[in-house]
């Protein structure tokens, strides 16, 4: 399923950006003890909760370190696209799904995509045009991600969306 891949990369990052030793956003909501006090507020959407603080936290940075007119990332997304992950991550989330895969989130999550060892590189990265759909696509911008987290450093791909996305 192509937008649960892509859904998944972005919890992921969303995870892995408040757990860094630099922390991308400060946010905690995705971590144990986030959860423990969002479950309190929010039963069966805990998990959704915290990832809609966490990712306007990371759209913020991701927008202030692209300024650029017309460009995407993984977090500003068409509307239509947007609306889809946000359904299919609530749908994981009321079907029970959704809080084993946060517990055991790792990069093998995201089927199709092939990881390559890639040099880290920090601040913000063109990755041209992409189709965040197709495998190549998705496994070069979870590779750029993959890649800046491993050295520790604050990494902010951006992308146009080709036609088929």
């Amino acid at each position: 399923m192509k937008n649960e891949r892509l859904a998944i990369l972005r919890l992921l990052v969303l995870k892995l950006g408040e757990t860094q030793p630099s922390v991308w956003w400060n946010s905690t909501g995705l971590q144990k003890a986030g959860q423990d006090d969002l479950k309190f507020l929010f039963p069966r959407t805990a998990i959704n909760a915290a990832l809609k603080h966490a990712q306007s936290l990371a759209q913020s940075k991701h927008d202030a370190s692209t300024r650029a007119q017309g460009v995407r990332h993984l977090f500003r997304l068409p509307v239509g696209l947007e609306v889809t992950l946000h359904q299919t991550l609530l749908d994981l989330e009321t079907t029970g799904k959704l809080e084993p895969l946060l517990e055991s989130l790792g990069w093998d999550a995201i089927q199709g995509v092939t990881y390559e060892s890639l040099p880290a590189q920090e601040g913000p990265v063109n990755l041209g045009t992409l189709d965040i759909h197709s495998p190549k696509g998705l496994s070069r911008l979870a590779n750029v991600y993959r890649a800046a987290f491993e050295a520790g450093v604050l990494c902010v791909p951006y992308f146009t969306l080709s036609d088929a996305a």
